[in-house]
């Protein structure tokens, strides 16, 4: 050690305990802070996947409603329809057709 290390220690014998206590100190809060994190993020990932699984079902659940009242009015099916109501590529079409 450096004679200032020395004498420093001499002035204060905790200091160097005190530096490497702050330093674990800091590592074991950012791990912790990755962590919770990292756990936070999958609970979120969850909680969005429920809810594009509700809107999809929705969705679904619409257009399929569209589609009878369509065909039974018609006779025709919505999803071929060339009168710009829908067509092949809409979202929810592809979604009922397992395309998407």
């Amino acid at each position: 050690k450096m004679p200032d290390d020395l004498f420093h220690e001499i002035i204060d014998p905790y200091e160097s305990s005190f530096a490497k206590g702050r330093e674990d100190g800091k590592k074991a809060a950012l791990q912790q802070g990755y962590n919770d994190g990292f756990q936070l993020g999958k609970l979120k990932a969850l909680e969005v996947g429920i809810e594009l699984g509700y809107m999809s079902s929705i969705c679904k659940m619409a257009l399929e409603e569209i589609e009878n009242r369509y065909s039974i009015r018609t006779g025709a099916s919505i999803t071929n329809a060339s009168n710009g109501l829908c067509t092949s590529t809409c979202a929810c079409t592809n979604m009922i057709q397992g395309t998407s």
